[in-house]
């Protein structure tokens, strides 16, 4: 008989069954007995022994497992597990498994004769856990039965105003015949939004809903479960800004915005900025004048409501900004033969047509290449490798390793793709890590389908957390503050970072000051100039908004109907345009209109001839003078000139 070590069927690192301890062969003499035991000494027979078996399928394993979560999110994990012996020369004395978990309690495990010897220890981003069994497993079709249990904190946890419940994936689905998961959480925690992957069926029984799972189901992906459809945060951002050169310079920062996952305002800047914009990447810019050789703090406070639900951009993305977002760049290495030849690989007899598809493939190949080195985040090392490093030392990656490559395989493949930078809430960094130089900075991508538009997805926190699907369903705790499209490594987000969950109403307000400076009155036939200013002193952002400057007499040349761009908090429009009239003789009153969305501005203007303007008199007077002199100088001269002749004649 042989001593038989089962690996966890669900722990990554698992291929397959293999042998360990000393390996006892039953033999039919003492001599024999006695040649083997010296083989085993000298040459490790049971290490050969080992591997020359591992090809075969030794054991059976039957999983039936019920995750009941709690009212307070503790889940309690039992697993019902039935081996059967495939053969007559070895026999199984214990069994081990891996919970990707790091917060397990009240490990127990029993059989049909009582308690058993359990052992765990904390290896990477799960927990080992060791079973000693109370008999041997001896015989072929031999079948053994018995139960774990434990606790977790780590399954389930309330963030804000959601509640979010994960179960990691089985990663070697092969060594299982039989595998059935149920998920039971209390109907309190109000209907699920969104679960991934559908339930095959759903009940509910003493105040639990109870979801039920297939081993074909989660041999591909962990279960996400969301409990609310929205979360609120309040955002306080610090930037320190450094201006080292003699002269005055206007440093530009990036600030929250709205996205197709969230919402956001902007409640307070101090010191206001010189003026905002937005980015081609759809980034809020703040503009602020830092003196020579000096140093402003400048403070920005707000909140923000993200939407498990994306809104869909119906306006397709340009030709420009498809060349933009699929172009190589410095961490992006897009246009590498090494990059290129790997995605071949990854496509191979795949033949993937959508955008979704090609980039749900990319994601499972660097959710599977890459390993989170959790040594890098300790040190802390987060210089930035890109996606070619990344790729020749997979297991010494961070989230921009992960994100990098993600981008770099999407854009080689003409995938328009970026990397979103932000705060991403977790309460168990083994699990769901952070690793950008600010500790709660997390970095993340999305890329775009035609059908759906701009897609968020997390490739690190799939790989740390055995397999939770982050790819079809994302979740509600990843707050963007920069966007990383044009470039990969501007713009900057801020230096400090402070984040709570909302308690408050959020509410968008959009509103605008309009100021039109222009002359009250005017002369005909004399040049004119107005200019035009509008002011967001809203919390948020305004879309893109038609703009139109009209009067009833006066003429407005150039444009005078046109689209404003989006104006974010804070942000000013400015523009300048020229007044007319078509004759210098006319004398009217008029309006200027200026129409802004749902906003109106009016100015009254006079408009006079030009012959009533104070000055035309004493300047006609002038002009009239000024023409008599000419006309008498030029008479003057013509005079002597013929005076000059006639006496030149005589």
């Amino acid at each position: 008989m042989t001593n038989l070590w089962i690996p966890d069927q669900r722990t990554r690192e698992s291929t397959g069954l293999s042998l360990v301890g000393n390996d006892k062969v039953k033999v039919f003499s003492h001599f024999v007995r006695k040649i083997i035991c010296f083989l085993l000494i000298t040459f490790s027979l049971h290490l050969f022994v080992s591997s020359s078996f591992a090809q075969e399928k030794q054991f059976s394993a039957s999983y039936d497992v019920l995750y009941d979560v709690g009212q307070d999110g503790v889940t309690s994990v039992s697993e019902t597990i039935k081996l059967k012996n495939l053969t007559d020369k070895f026999f199984a004395s214990n069994f081990a498994l891996t919970i990707d978990s790091t917060q397990l309690i009240d490990i127990s495990a029993s059989d049909n004769q009582g308690m058993l010897v359990t052992q765990s220890n904390q290896e990477g981003n799960g927990t080992k856990i060791d079973v000693k069994f109370g008999q041997q497993i001896v015989g072929k079709d031999k079948e053994y039965s018995f139960k774990l249990n434990f606790k977790s904190k780590d399954f389930s946890e309330k963030s804000g105003k959601i509640w979010q419940v994960t179960v990691p994936k089985i990663s070697s689905a092969s060594d299982i015949d039989n595998y059935a998961l149920s998920l039971a959480v209390p109907v309190s925690f109000g209907d699920p939004t969104t679960i991934t992957p559908d339930p095959k069926s759903t009940s509910e029984s003493g105040g639990k809903l109870i979801m039920r799972f297939t081993k074909e189901q989660l041999s591909t992906t962990g279960i996400l479960a969301n409990f609310g459809s929205q979360q609120l945060f309040d955002y306080q951002l610090t930037y320190h800004l450094k201006n080292d050169s003699l002269f005055p310079a206007i440093i530009k920062v990036s600030l929250p915005s709205d996205s197709t996952h969230q919402k956001v305002t902007i409640d307070s800047i101090l010191p206001k900025p010189e003026n905002m914009t937005v980015d081609s990447d759809g980034n809020n810019i703040g503009f602020f004048k830092v003196e020579r050789k000096g140093e402003t703090i400048v403070k920005v406070l707000g909140k923000s409501k993200l939407n498990l639900r994306p809104t869909i951009n119906n306006n397709p993305l340009t030709r420009d900004q498809i060349v933009t977002n699929t172009k190589p760049d410095r961490y992006w290495e897009a246009d590498n033969p090494i990059i290129k030849q790997k995605l071949a690989d990854i496509y191979k007899k795949k033949n993937p047509k959508s955008n979704t598809e090609k980039a749900r493939l990319i994601n499972d190949f660097v959710v599977n290449t890459l390993s989170y080195n959790k040594d890098r985040a300790r040190k802390p090392d987060f210089q930035r490798q890109g996606a070619l490093t990344a790729l020749s030392n997979p297991d010494q990656a961070l989230c921009s390793e992960f994100t990098d490559l993600f981008i770099a395989f999407a854009r080689a493949a003409g995938i328009p793709a970026r990397q979103l930078v932000g705060y991403a809430y977790t309460s168990n960094e083994t699990i769901r890590p952070l690793s950008l130089k600010t500790s709660v900075l997390h970095t993340w991508p999305e890329y775009y389908d035609s059908d759906f538009g701009w897609i968020a997805i997390d490739p690190t926190w799939q790989s740390t957390t055995g397999g939770v699907d982050y790819f079809s369903k994302f979740d509600l705790n990843h707050l963007t503050l920069a966007i990383h499209g044009s470039s990969s490594e501007i713009p900057n987000t801020a230096d400090e970072v402070s984040i709570s969950f909302g308690v408050e109403e959020f509410k968008q307000v959009m509103s605008s000051q309009i100021s039109l400076n222009s002359p009250t009155n005017f002369f005909a036939g004399f040049p004119a100039q107005a200019h035009l200013k509008i002011l967001n002193d809203g919390n948020s952002s305004i879309p893109e908004t038609k703009l139109t400057i009209s009067a009833s007499h006066i003429d407005i040349p150039g444009v005078r109907e046109f689209t404003v761009p989006k104006l974010p908090p804070q942000g000013v429009f400015e523009y300048t345009f020229d007044l007319r009239t078509k004759s210098i003789w006319e004398s009217f009153s008029d309006k200027i209109l200026v129409l802004y969305g749902d906003k109106r501005h009016e100015k009254d203007v006079e408009v006079k001839p030009f012959f009533s303007n104070k000055f035309f008199a004493p300047i006609s007077l002038g002009l009239f003078s000024l023409m008599v002199t000419f006309y008498g100088l030029a008479l003057g001269f013509h005079f002597n000139r013929n005076v000059r002749l006639v006496k030149k004649k005589k």
